[in-house]
């Protein structure tokens, strides 16, 4: 009897160290929570349900409305859904959408179930991100999806470095590549591709604040100028953090009033001035749909308003296409946490006549991370008052007052104007911590 408990003992404290050394069988399939919430529902399953590393997974997604019923998905950016697959490491993107692996899509649509395939290249964890979008609504939802087999995949490689060259990938179809598209190969030797240099809107990326990325793209060294829309954007943009916690699926436009070496990286008070008056951060804002793209442009882009949620690294994989190539670059940036609010609120009152400030100060000055409140108001018409840089507006009436209330969270210097007739009419100032 002595001798049977023993053997269980021993079996007990065997199995537990396998379990420990990661002998137990994962869970292929983990959902994660949006970070936006949204009407509409997604859900996937795999085949085989277990994905291995060098073998095809089918990945069928169904979308569902807020009753339940199949959702009526719409075209965005010349696909109806888009899949993002990142692995763990960082260091394999997938950009892949059902309409590449079928010419006809109308059973999917009227069935709200859409499938597409692809070959994890390594075993280990990767996130795979869907974006969607019905007439009212967007769904970006995420799932985590363990692969196994072989090879594995190796810890994140950090490399800083804002300015690198890259491949093209020659295209499959129309904006079609449906392989993996791998770090380890897209880096090559300047003379032999695209030089891609990278600019954040400032010195230090802060979580939560808004900034911009801009891009600038030569080739044998010249500027590339015939850069072509890649799904009806300019620039599509990636972004996941080492946590693989969450994507962001950004885009972006032509940049083509500010030149490159006149937005020195770091020059937060020179952009706070500078980019509303080129490229308006409010009318960007509707980048995720499909704008009107010039045929041609080039050499520099510019990002739609990015938040990144978190501190941390993040890789960055840039998209963007040149004749028939589609070019995919990546970057890291560090992102620092977010600027503690100070608890202190500065309100100003400011009325306008003449489309001058009458009453008030024409420059606000406040500390970074005060609460800023500026009410105005116009004694000869309607207008709309418009904080630059941080894209902060309100309309008002005739001889009604109105006002905006945000966090300085970015210093610099930031121009205030009426909107509608285009003057500048003073200043916000914000003295950094």
């Amino acid at each position: 009897m002595k001798s049977i408990t023993t053997i269980i003992l021993v079996l007990i404290v065997l199995g537990g160290a396998w379990v420990l050394l990661g002998g137990a069988k994962s869970v292929p399939l983990t959902v994660l929570t949006p970070l936006e919430k949204s009407a509409l529902k997604a859900s996937t399953v795999l085949a085989p349900e277990q994905p291995v590393a060098g073998e095809t997974t089918k990945l069928t997604f169904t979308f569902t409305d807020e009753s339940g019923n199949p959702a009526a998905l719409v075209l965005h950016h010349a696909r109806r859904v888009h899949v993002v697959i990142i692995s763990k490491d960082l260091a394999t993107l997938g950009h892949i959408h059902p309409q590449d692996f079928s010419s006809d899509m109308a059973p999917e649509v009227k069935s709200g179930v859409y499938s597409v395939e692809y070959a994890f290249p390594e075993a280990g964890k990767y996130i795979v991100a869907v974006d969607v979008m019905s007439d009212a609504e967007t769904l970006a939802q995420q799932f985590l999806v363990n692969v196994t087999g072989s090879p594995s995949m190796g810890r994140v490689k950090d490399d800083m470095s804002l300015s690198k060259c890259f491949k093209g990938y020659t295209q499959e179809a129309t904006d079609e590549y449906t392989k993996p598209f791998l770090v380890a190969d897209m880096e090559v030797a300047c003379s032999d591709g695209y030089k891609i240099t990278l600019a954040p809107g400032s010195s230090k990326i802060i979580a939560g604040a808004e900034t911009l990325l801009r891009l600038h793209v030569e080739k044998g060294g010249k500027p590339v100028t015939d850069l072509a829309p890649y799904l009806s954007a300019p620039i599509h943009f990636a972004i996941v953090p080492e946590s693989l916690a969450f994507t962001l699926h950004r885009h972006g436009s032509v940049d083509e009033t500010l030149a490159s070496d006149d937005m020195a990286m770091g020059d937060q008070q020179a952009m706070a001035m500078k980019i509303d008056d080129h490229v308006s951060m409010e009318g960007m804002e509707g980048m995720h749909h499909d704008d009107d793209v010039p045929t041609a442009f080039g050499p520099d882009l510019i990002s739609e308003p990015i938040a990144f949620p978190q501190p941390g690294k993040y890789r960055v994989f840039v998209q963007m296409k040149h004749g028939a190539e589609i070019i995919t670059a990546d970057f890291m940036v560090d992102v620092a946490q977010g600027i503690a609010g100070t608890g202190v609120t500065k309100t100003f009152d400011l009325t306008v006549t003449g489309k001058k400030i009458v009453s008030g100060s024409s420059t606000l000055t406040v500390n970074q991370g005060d609460t800023v409140s500026i009410t105005v108001t116009d004694t000869d018409e309607g207008e709309e008052l418009h904080v630059h840089g941080y894209d902060k507006s309100v309309e008002f009436e005739k001889g009604e007052k109105a006002t905006i209330t945000f966090v300085a969270s970015a210093s610099g210097r930031f121009p205030f104007e009426l909107e509608n007739s285009k003057t500048d009419i003073g200043a916000l100032e914000v003295m950094p911590q």
